[in-house]
């Protein structure tokens, strides 16, 4: 909250007021002004539908000036799927009235199946604000109050979700909530109420594969790879507004604003956050770990300990292979980083021999599978020391390797 309005100082009883909870139907009615309903369009070059046109729906929202909108990467399979030729984006601001406007791709985690766009409008044309990004963390799961709204083949919809678990076994990173997700919905935005705003928390992403009643969401911090640049941008800007306003503090001049120290906090966390990925590389059977950041600058991380515990497909009572088995935890492995890329944002990890010591396992259990796929998943816990900060995280993986369990 600003502490000045139109040049008049505020009264600091007014600052420490809270705001009261908005409505459901409130906080729809805020994001609905902000989401975006997305249309891809191309002409199929291959598959059963060449020369044909083939499209895609789903829905975005946006999460930076200058048009910039969130949204799920899948939006674009099916123009992939047919090669197509004479691919665009077309976006409707539903909540505005605004017509139809042309689209461009920026970049894409399509790991994490999001990718970010960006709406060319013409003059005159105004942009639908940008809904404020919060964090998973920020949901209080003993109580969660998850909302969503977006556009599906029916139309607008909203709805409450429940929250069911921060794990998912198909897909390591994602949450899943309560509620299938339909066609056109895909990248519909996930929000609490924070003091009658609506804070985005996650990213509708599709029904989950192993139950039709669950969707997943993916969290929103693991879109600031892609987003970050804004949060960086805005934080930065308004580090720079309030010191001219209230003077830079010394140890004889304190900050008028504990808001200030706030927003300086936030900016060094930006530049100490690391996500991270793994997945497995079939030609050198190694297994591959990086760690992304938002921003360059801050700290590195030169070295990791890793420990890995693989889950093979056990049997149930009926003999069907569907229960997860775990194996023996393999020992703590050191890495050294392989390479520091992209203006040092990205930095790569390898462990060598991986396909082979999963070999080994089956191999050792003394009956080799006959699953082409034998894994349930592979836990990978990574835990490193930037030299100002110590990190532990938890990765699920499925091995992509071609197997051969004959000695």
């Amino acid at each position: 909250m600003r502490p000045f309005l139109a040049g008049i100082f505020v009264p600091i009883a007014v600052l420490a007021m809270v705001p009261a909870q908005a409505t459901e139907q409130e906080l729809h009615q805020k994001v609905q002004h902000s989401l975006v309903r997305l249309t891809t369009t191309g002409t199929a070059r291959i598959g059963p539908f060449t020369g044909t046109e083939v499209s895609g729906n789903g829905t975005g929202f946006f999460v930076g000036s200058d048009g910039y909108v969130l949204t799920t990467a899948h939006l674009f399979d099916q123009l992939k799927e047919a090669n197509a030729a004479n691919a665009s984006i077309k976006a409707k601001f539903e909540g505005t009235g605004t017509g139809t406007v042309q689209v461009v791709y920026v970049s894409e985690l399509a790991s994490l199946d999001l990718v970010l766009l960006r709406a060319i409008v013409d003059n005159g044309i105004t942009l639908p604000p940008s809904l404020e990004i919060g964090d998973s963390k920020d949901v209080d799961l003993n109580a969660p109050a998850l909302l969503t709204s977006g556009y599906d083949t029916t139309g607008y919809r909203k709805r409450a979700l429940d929250f069911n678990s921060t794990s998912n076994a198909l897909a390591a990173f994602a949450w899943t909530v309560n509620g299938n997700t339909n066609s056109g919905a895909s990248g519909s935005p996930v929000y609490i109420d924070r003091g009658g705003t609506p804070m985005i928390v996650g990213i509708l992403s599709a029904t989950a594969k192993d139950d039709d009643d669950l969707s997943l969401m993916i969290p929103i911090e693991y879109s600031f790879q892609l987003i970050g640049q804004f949060k960086m941008k805005e934080l930065q800007e308004e580090v720079a507004r309030l010191t001219t306003m209230l003077g830079k503090a010394t140890r004889t001049n304190p900050p008028l604003n504990a808001r200030v120290d706030d927003i300086e906090k936030s900016v060094n966390e930006i530049k100490e956050s690391f996500s991270w990925t793994a997945e497995t590389d079939d030609d050198r059977g190694t297994l591959v770990i990086k760690y992304h950041k938002i921003v360059s600058d801050g700290p590195q991380i030169d070295q990791i300990s890793v420990k890995i515990q693989p889950y093979t497909f056990g049997s149930d009572s009926s003999g069907n292979a569907s229960t997860a088995q775990p194996e023996v935890t393999w020992s703590t492995q050191t890495l050294p980083r392989k390479s520091l890329e992209s203006e040092e944002r990205t930095g790569t990890f390898v462990m060598d021999e991986f396909k082979k010591k999963l070999t080994d396992v089956i191999l050792n259990r003394g009956s080799p599978t006959t699953n082409r796929d034998p894994f349930r998943d592979v836990v990978v816990r990574i835990s490193a020391d930037s030299g100002q900060t110590f990190f532990q995280t938890e990765l699920i993986i499925e091995p992509k390797f071609s197997w051969n369990f004959q000695r």
